[in-house]
């Protein structure tokens, strides 16, 4: 959750459930949330390990107006169960459609179930109708499944990569 104490980048063997993001989840507060979300998972080992996307889901809470009162949270996921790509140039990227919901995100929180034996070729961010946040860049090290059932939440901001970029990873 938003007190989440582990950062992405200690994830190891057994992983944590629950990590830090990369980048600042936060950023897209205050944002109408309705449009397209993608969750993107690549490989930047051509031809090394194969993992595969289970799932995901993107919970974001909103308020009716700002400031509160909050509403949410609302959920919406996909099972895609797809193989990751042995190129991060060409990730795997699947979306999501949020709607139905109030205009001012208030908080996000990404869920994911990724099965790979060597985590730190992954690269895993989360597209936004404004904007990409890296969620993990080559962290995991070579862990069986460190992401295999994991959320990543704000918590404990570290200033890594707080503003999302405009290019997919």
């Amino acid at each position: 959750d938003d007190l989440a104490a582990t950062p992405v980048t200690q994830a190891g063997s057994g992983g944590p459930a629950q990590v830090v993001p990369e980048g600042a989840l936060t950023y897209f507060q205050g944002v109408n949330p309705v449009g397209q979300w993608k969750l993107q998972v690549g490989d930047n080992t051509p031809g090394g390990n194969a993992g595969t996307l289970h799932s995901w889901t993107l919970e974001l809470t909103v308020l009716d107006a700002q400031p509160p009162p909050r509403v949410g949270p609302s959920t919406f996921a996909a099972s895609p169960n797809l193989q990751i790509p042995n190129d991060a140039t060409h990730p795997l990227s699947v979306p999501v459609i949020a709607g139905g919901m109030g205009q001012c995100l208030a908080e996000a929180r990404v869920f994911a179930k990724i099965q790979h034996t060597a985590p730190g070729e992954l690269e895993i961010g989360v597209m936004s109708p404004i904007g990409y946040i890296p969620l993990s860049l080559h962290n995991g090290g070579s862990a069986d499944d460190v992401f295999a059932n994991t959320t990543w939440s704000d918590g404990a901001r570290n200033g890594l990569n707080d503003r999302p970029t405009t290019d997919a990873i």
